[in-house]
């Protein structure tokens, strides 16, 4: 359970990580981005920093927001 979880914190920073890069080549803010999203400021901080647990609606909103798509992909989980 313990190795689950820190598999879903590190998914939860590297997808942070992928919203920070993309704020940095749209040369963009996080309060410019909460404008143009309707994402509140804080929430983006906490998605950045791999905190947050954005809703399906929030994904859409930030990645209509950086002109990107929003792409879910599933694929086979590795069982350690």
């Amino acid at each position: 359970m313990g190795s689950q979880l820190n598999a879903e914190r590190e998914e939860q920073i590297a997808f942070g990580r992928r919203i920070a890069d993309a704020l940095e080549s749209a040369q963009l803010s996080q309060p410019q981005l909460a404008t143009r999203s309707g994402v509140q400021q804080a929430d983006i901080s906490r998605i950045e920093r791999g905190l947050g647990n954005p809703t399906r609606d929030t994904l859409l909103k930030l990645a209509d927001a950086l002109e990107m798509r929003l792409v879910l992909q599933p694929e086979k989980a590795s069982r350690n």
